[in-house]
């Protein structure tokens, strides 16, 4: 059967098999594609990442576990994740919180994570602060916020051509202002001020934190 141009995967990406052909940046359309289809249609869902920037740059096509990475491997991954998708560090109760992150892990990375929640949760919940006994217990999350902000600071204060495309991809507003960093830090002092925490203070000093078991 043929189809109509209109009706071609090349008309719906906005270009023609001639362009398409010899564009540099051929395998990106594909994916931003049916990144954005997918959004359109409301689907939990995204594209395997192959793109023009990582096609040759070594990424693994065989599925890992989380447990099998290195700690330096997850930790990585773990910054980049928070960046992209801080809906997962709102301690509100949420079904789908942690869905994008599962996806991109596996879709990017390749690698799958049964206990995804546990990246934000596990330990228990923060009681005292310094010694001091809080009026009540806050969220793990915000011991785990503390404890990688130098690092997600330094990745968005240093981004790769890379990490840009992604953010555009699934949390454009930390481009809005300039200071992707501080855009961040915003989106987490919101969650925070729900639960009466200092979190900008409790970054910059380091505070020693004790848990509930």
């Amino acid at each position: 059967m043929e189809l109509k141009k209109s009706e071609t995967i090349f008309a719906k990406m906005g270009t023609t098999y001639n362009k398409f052909r010899i564009s540099p940046d051929n395998i990106s359309q594909v994916r931003k594609y049916y990144r954005e289809r997918a959004i359109k249609l409301k689907r939990v869902e995204m594209p395997w990442w192959i793109t023009s920037e990582n096609v040759e740059t070594g990424h693994s096509f065989n599925i890992q576990l989380w447990s099998t990475l290195t700690p330096q491997e997850r930790r990585e991954l773990q910054t980049k994740c928070m960046i992209l998708f801080p809906e997962a560090l709102n301690p509100a109760v949420s079904k789908t919180k942690y869905n994008n992150t599962t996806l991109w892990l596996c879709s990017y990375n390749q690698v799958v994570n049964p206990n995804i929640r546990d990246l934000y949760s596990a330990g228990g919940k923060i009681t005292h602060v310094d010694g001091v006994k809080l009026d009540r217990p806050v969220p793990q999350v915000f011991n785990i916020i503390v404890g990688h902000a130098e690092d997600i600071k330094a990745l968005l204060n240093n981004l790769t051509t890379e990490m840009v495309m992604m953010i555009k991809d699934f949390n454009p507003t930390l481009l809005e202002n300039g200071n992707a960093y501080e855009s961040w830090l915003r989106t987490c002092s919101e969650f925070a001020n729900e639960y009466n925490v200092p979190l900008r203070e409790w970054i910059e000093r380091k505070p020693e934190f004790q848990f509930s078991m």
